[in-house]
């Protein structure tokens, strides 16, 4: 996939990965991580509302996990405006690059708390100092997670997030991943087909859902899991 780049907004390594914003024509200005398309402009709604199929309008809490651009938060409150939402991103420097180059203001909103941590201290430690339980909790992490390139690596990073997640979701609770592309090469793990299988280890209710997004050249695959 070839997308004309206009103009290089912003190119910086932080401690974790690469992180670029463009703007482009077909697009508007887009986030890249790693080389690898996050974000655009134009279509980033397409992503965040099938991200956010799940989210009823009597939800009040819901964490995010990942999702430093803020897109999906941002959604989030304009389908749900009692909201309370957390969001947790390892990197402050894609909140930053957003906040910047996309115009994203979501993270001074009196209902958007961020916590600059890893998802699993978070999970494991910060979420019982707030005492959280939530309604909903939105995976939407890079599609590799960071140092976790090996299928097994891969499994073990995602039965990790969804055991956690379980644990703090309200008995009918609703948890969604984006799954990475649906369709893939022998040369990369079927992402997809692995988190179906997590899921269904923990949920009684799982679904997928395949949609294609413009920005990223090729359908991207989404799970959904809950009880009951």
């Amino acid at each position: 996939m070839n997308v004309k780049i206009k103009k290089m907004l912003s190119s910086t390594a932080s401690d974790f990965q690469d992180i670029a914003v463009f703007d482009t024509d077909e697009y508007g200005r887009c986030l890249v991580i790693d080389g690898v398309m996050q974000t655009a402009e134009t279509d980033h709604s397409v992503y965040d509302r099938e991200l956010l199929k799940l989210l009823q309008t009597s939800d009040r809490k819901i964490l995010i996990l990942g999702g430093g651009d803020g897109y999906v938060a941002e959604m989030a409150l304009k389908l749900n405006e009692s909201l309370d939402i957390k969001v947790v991103d390892i990197d402050v420097e894609v909140v930053q690059a957003a906040e910047h180059f996309l115009g994203q203001k979501i993270f001074h909103h009196e209902h958007v708390d961020l916590y600059v941590e890893d998802v699993f201290r978070f999970l494991e430690f910060t979420v019982r100092e707030i005492n959280g339980h939530f309604d909903g909790i939105v995976c939407d992490l890079t599609d590799v997670p960071l140092g976790r390139k090996e299928q097994e690596g891969f499994e073990k990073f995602y039965n990790s997030i969804v055991s956690f997640s379980k644990d703090i979701l309200k008995p009918e609770g609703w948890i969604s991943v984006q799954g990475g592309a649906s369709e893939v090469t022998s040369d990369f793990i079927d992402s997809a087909k692995i988190l179906e299988h997590i899921l269904k280890k923990n949920f009684s209710d799982v679904a997928r859902s395949d949609v294609f997004i413009p920005s990223y050249g090729e359908s991207c695959a989404f799970l959904f899991g809950k009880n009951g």
